[in-house]
């Protein structure tokens, strides 16, 4: 169990003030819900039935590396993370960037000075932050140059961790740090009221354009919230997930609480109480991890919806696909290949050797009243890889002119290996594209030591009303 902040505390906290446009809904007892004892909500004490409730699913971004948790010590120049892990003093180095303007102070175990000195495994990142930050790119240490464009185009799905009510979806001129985000309420004490647990959560730097809720909308755990990106203060395409208390609604105070509670030793030196939040079991923090996917069932399929692919099985050999690399579509008994097809005798192969870059592309037309679709696939992945993630496999929908609008990811690593597994994917709400052209993207990019081949067939996008 997470040790609690002590009950003694006689000093009022100071509240933080994340300034963060307030929505403020009726106070409880216009609502018939339970009133929050506001004293022990402003000293960080949350009332007995706000204690360790755990609602979130972790993680909320499929295959995503955490590169920064919640900084507990709010000493400036030293950073303590949820077990422990800290910093030493003076020990580090100041990140800076001019666009975004950027100066943040990283903290390092070791006792050194500067980026060089300090391994990037030893690199805690950085003083005051208040929230989980998912990276989207493997690469994202930048160490001590900002350089954001050689990120360009790299997003990923964010899906919402728990069932909830969206405050807030889109940007705040008064704020211009978020970018692109969304807050959620969430219902804490589990009475079936969104609005009496002065409880949110906040999700940042989406994709401009590329959110799927609208304020007021209910979502459940698992629902696709949008396209992540590097709108606002972002050096690198991630999601800044972060769960913040107030002590009334929203409307003037509001602070941070980390969802990993405080599972270091003695006392936690956040002036707040926290505790563990998560539903799914623990995540041991173990440097920089590679997180799973939590995807919404899409089982149901797309009963009513029409063929918008043409060929997708392949058997048509080349025809319809663009191909871009080396062996794309190829057929049973093609010299070097070692599987079979999911059905009939052709295939798509991408990877396969050192250094890939293997492209698939299939233009198609959103018909008119078109509001729904489903992609489904057939995917085998064998490797050789025996570290993590390294090779990827990417799946985009995209505008004819690259835009990405959903994206999933898959890499060495996915299991089941060595056998066909069938993917079902939601697509996004296709009715602001009827009549217009949108591009089916398959790409492998592989490292340069070890094999991974990805292997492709039965794509079919059906789409309807």
């Amino acid at each position: 169990m997470p040790k609690i902040h002590p009950a003694l505390l006689a000093i009022l906290i100071i509240c933080v003030l994340l300034g963060l446009t307030a929505e403020a809904p009726p106070p409880p007892s216009a609502q018939g819900g339970p009133a929050v004892d506001e004293k022990l909500a402003v000293q960080g004490l949350a009332p007995a039935a706000l204690a360790d409730q755990s609602i979130f699913a972790n993680p909320v971004v499929p295959d995503a590396v955490i590169s920064g948790y919640f900084d507990h010590q709010s000493t400036a120049g030293l950073v303590t993370f949820y077990n422990g892990r800290a910093s030493s003093a003076g020990a580090g180095f100041t990140f800076t960037c001019s666009n975004p303007a950027m100066n943040d102070w990283v903290g390092c175990e070791d006792p050194v000075s500067g980026e060089t000195a300090c391994s990037n495994n030893r690199e805690l990142w950085y003083d005051g932050h208040h929230g989980t930050d998912y990276e989207f790119s493997p690469n994202w240490y930048t160490g001590d140059t900002c350089d954001p464009s050689r990120f360009n185009g790299i997003t990923r799905q964010i899906f919402a961790p728990a069932r909830g009510q969206v405050l807030m979806a889109g940007t705040d001129p008064n704020r211009p740090a978020n970018g692109w985000h969304i807050r959620i309420k969430h219902d804490l004490n589990g009475n079936g009221n969104f609005n009496d647990d002065n409880f949110r959560s906040v999700y940042l730097h989406f994709t401009a354009n590329a959110l799927a809720v609208t304020a007021g909308q209910i979502v459940n755990a698992g629902d696709y919230l949008g396209l992540g990106g590097s709108t606002g203060y972002s050096s690198s395409p991630h999601l800044h997930f972060e769960v913040q208390r107030s002590s009334d609604y929203f409307q003037t105070n509001s602070w941070p609480v980390d969802p990993y509670g405080w599972q270091g030793p003695g006392g936690d030196p956040y002036e707040y109480q926290n505790v563990k939040l998560w539903r799914m079991p623990p995540v041991n923090y173990t440097d920089f991890l590679y997180i799973p996917a939590v995807a919404k069932d899409s089982s149901a399929g797309c009963g009513g919806c029409d063929e918008l692919l043409q060929n997708g099985g392949f058997e048509g050999g080349h025809t319809a696909w663009d191909e871009q690399g080396v062996m794309i579509i190829v057929q049973r008994g093609e010299p070097n290949l070692t599987v079979s097809p999911n059905s009939g005798d052709w295939l798509a192969w991408l990877g396969g050797r050192n250094s890939a870059t293997d492209v698939l592309n299939q233009d198609f037309t959103i018909p008119a009243g078109t509001a729904r679709g489903m992609l489904n696939f057939a995917m085998l992945i064998t490797t050789t890889e025996t570290g993590g993630a390294a090779d990827y496999f990417y799946v985009r929908l995209r505008k004819p002119d690259g835009t990405v609008l959903q994206e999933w990811l898959f890499n060495n690593t996915y299991t089941p290996r060595g056998q066909w597994v069938q993917q079902s994917l939601s697509l996004l709400d296709l009715s602001p594209y009827q009549g217009q052209s949108l591009r089916i993207n398959f790409k492998a990019v592989t490292d340069a030591s070890a094999l991974t081949n990805f292997y492709l067939d039965d794509v079919s996008i059906q789409a309807g009303p």
